[in-house]
């Protein structure tokens, strides 16, 4: 990849990757976090995207067969791979 005008490739690449590990950490810790929701409520409120800007509200939902009890010997974390 060429350099920008400015910065050098090996400080960009730090950058980048610093940025990144900080990203994949906030997507992981996302999952967890809706996870949690799910197994405290039973159901978790999300937009889909359809197409371009439009939206659609949805509500995902724990089967009525697993239950409170069933929920609650779940568990969910994040860690480092």
């Amino acid at each position: 990849m060429p350099a920008e005008a400015g910065v050098d490739s090996a400080s960009f690449c730090v950058s980048f990757t610093v940025c990144f590990d900080d990203w994949t950490t906030l997507v992981r810790q996302s999952f967890v976090d809706a996870a949690n929701q799910m197994k405290a409520k039973g159901e978790l409120p999300y937009t889909r995207i359809v197409s371009g800007d439009i939206e659609e509200q949805k509500l995902a939902v724990v089967p009525a067969d697993v239950g409170v009890d069933g929920r609650e010997r779940a568990s969910f974390r994040q860690v480092r791979a």
